[in-house]
């Protein structure tokens, strides 16, 4: 989530009072300071932002929450079932916003952004990517089904809303494949924001369903409703999209 300025000295440390109650799942921690270290100067970091995590036994990272800048942003690496993920996501939002908020801060916009890989042996089947995309996708040009093994499509639209709030949805899906030793790997980014009007009702206490249980519910469907109409019907059975 993005807030209207960025978050000063004294509210990052307040926010870092989210640690007891994450330490057992984020047992990490790293400090982002204001200023660089100058050796042999002496070196009193002041802290402009957090990052909490956990890695994978693999050294790469399968969870961060960062408080840093106008924004707090959680990465998951480790994605199983939208219920469980946003269900832990949405108490530590819940928590920091409490945390930090004041009269002259509030959110501008919540994101979601989803990237999903697939990766496939050198040389590619000639018809690799009629497997992988619907070849009407209104989501890519016809073209594409020319391109060989390296190329990349870059897209962005808004929409307004007016449920489940008002607002405008910003979508920036991006699409692009890389050598990955003797594979391709191709990427599909898709990051959805809405920008609020009405920052304020965000966070308003609506029982165990509020305002961001909608928002972020909707932004994960309008992904899924892309997926859906991206990917063909093999591909969206074999990754089991519709569960």
């Amino acid at each position: 989530m993005n807030f209207n300025r960025p978050l000063e000295v004294g509210e990052i440390a307040t926010a870092r009072k989210i640690e007891p109650e994450v330490k057992d799942f984020l047992p990490g921690i790293t400090l982002i300071p204001r200023d660089p270290p100058r050796p042999p100067l002496p070196w009193s970091p002041v802290e402009i932002g957090f990052m909490l995590h956990r890695v994978r036994p693999d050294g790469q990272p399968a969870w961060v929450l960062t408080a840093h800048q106008n924004s707090i942003v959680v990465q998951c690496a480790e994605y199983t079932r939208w219920a469980d993920v946003w269900g832990r996501v949405r108490t530590w939002l819940m928590k920091l916003h409490n945390l930090v908020k004041r009269s002259d801060l509030f959110i501008t916009s919540v994101n979601l952004q989803y990237k999903d890989q697939f990766s496939a042996p050198k040389p590619l089947d000639s018809d690799v990517l009629e497997k992988l995309f619907k070849v009407d996708s209104q989501y890519i040009p016809s073209r594409t089904f020319n391109n060989k093994e390296l190329w990349h499509i870059n897209q962005g639209w808004y929409l307004p809303e007016t449920t489940p709030m008002i607002g405008n949805k910003l979508n920036v899906l991006n699409i692009a494949t890389s050598e990955f030793g003797n594979s391709i790997v191709l990427v599909i980014d898709h990051l959805a924001r809405f920008q609020l009007d009405n920052p304020s009702e965000l966070f308003s206490d609506c029982g165990d369903r509020a305002p961001i249980d909608v928002v972020m519910e909707e932004l994960h469907v309008q992904n899924k409703f892309l997926l859906r109409n991206l990917l063909s019907a093999q591909m969206a059975r074999r990754i089991r999209l519709d569960g």
